[in-house]
């Protein structure tokens, strides 16, 4: 686990029912949700101006309404 505030660890030890499976590090290969963000940043940022952030959250928000990638 990368990211462990103390509440996340103290509720891991509490619940022995959940099991913790740690990965690699370095494997975004490993968690399919990596590559949803790599596609996410080729289409949405690579060769994209957006002027302010409140822009980029609109085509943000719209990019991932209409079900792409």
């Amino acid at each position: 686990m990368q990211h462990r505030p103390g509440t996340v660890t103290e509720y891991l030890e509490g619940n022995p029912d959940i099991e913790v499976i740690r990965l690699p590090t370095a494997t975004p290969e490993a968690g399919a949700v990596e590559e949803y963000w790599h596609q996410t940043e080729r289409d949405m940022l690579v060769s994209e101006y957006y002027a302010t952030v409140v822009h980029m959250r609109r085509a943000m928000s719209e990019y991932f309404r209409t079900g792409r990638p």
